[in-house]
């Protein structure tokens, strides 16, 4: 990823941010795959150009999406194998949400996946429901689950004004087409005083400004928009909500998976740990935060 100097950018007034309207718009990095970055100059917004189609969007999460040998660029290492993991991280989720919101009922998770995070909602005690854009994922729900879940956009499908307590978008909405729809919706969707979680890569943290291009949140494909807190702020003024908490969040994961993504980062730090640390560590999970994915808690007022 090529990034412009600053004496040649070039104004691309034909495209129009999808949070503020504006077309003060500049090219900042330039990408091989032609889905080059820009950046809005009134909001900050930064997303790429061109957008994918919704059958391109579509095509991406397919079955090989969620098992690959290359999720730094797209998807996931294995993510049916890694249900532990994500229900463990789940269960810590849904502990957070239920001390803000202790009032259980319905809650609707956009971008549910295969449904691990709603297993966890289910088990708490709440009235579960999904959308997922990858028939795939949605085929490997729980059964039990499955008469809840919607294979498509968010936007998509319809639900009664004020029918869900929570909504939930773990790391979603910078997958979305429109995300400025998306939160409209989900305003309209929330019963009053009901509670919006998202969870999105932070462009503003310390963990992005330092890699840069590398940085895991620079998905080469599937990430169509990069958010920070500035963004998210500006994107929920347009209706009634207001943000009562955000921090960084972490997940579980196995140490063998976090020596391999630090190949990413540093070949020689990896190999280090792969040297001193033994065969038999490699499976234990550990919960790692490196403070570069923003959750906001975000109440829609009465």
């Amino acid at each position: 990823m090529k990034k412009i100097n600053k004496n040649c950018l070039k104004n691309h007034s034909s495209l129009i941010c999808n949070i503020c309207g504006s077309n003060n718009i500049y090219r900042i990095y330039i990408r091989k795959q032609n889905n080059n970055l820009y950046r809005c100059l009134n909001c900050n917004l930064i997303f790429i150009h061109p957008q994918l189609s919704i059958k391109e969007l579509k095509s991406i999460y397919s079955k090989i999406y969620f098992k690959n040998n290359d999720s730094q660029v797209c998807g996931y290492q294995n993510y049916i194998g890694d249900k532990s993991n994500i229900i463990k991280t789940s269960e810590k989720r849904i502990k957070d949400i239920l001390k803000i919101y202790p009032n259980k009922g319905k809650i609707l998770d956009i971008g549910c996946a295969t449904g691990f995070f709603l297993e966890s909602a289910k088990r708490a005690g709440l009235d579960v429901y999904g959308v997922d854009i990858s028939n795939y994922a949605v085929s490997m729900v729980r059964k039990d689950l499955r008469k809840n879940i919607y294979q498509g956009l968010f936007l998509e499908y319809d639900f009664p004004d004020e029918y869900f307590d929570i909504i939930t978008a773990w790391d979603y909405i910078e997958h979305s087409l429109d995300p400025k729809q998306d939160i409209q919706k989900a305003y309209r969707l929330l019963k009053k005083s009901g509670l919006l979680v998202l969870a999105t890569p932070d462009i503003d943290s310390l963990p992005a400004r330092i890699m840069k291009d590398k940085w895991m949140g620079f998905k080469d494909i599937e990430h169509l928009f990069f958010f920070s807190k500035r963004t998210i702020k500006k994107i929920i003024q347009d209706v009634d909500f207001c943000i009562i908490k955000q921090k960084y969040i972490g997940k579980y994961i196995d140490v063998r998976f976090f020596i391999k993504r630090m190949e990413i980062y540093s070949i020689f730090l990896s190999k280090i740990l792969k040297f001193f640390i033994p065969k038999v560590l490699l499976s234990t999970s550990i919960y790692v935060n490196p403070r570069d994915i923003l959750c906001v808690y975000i109440r829609k007022k009465k």
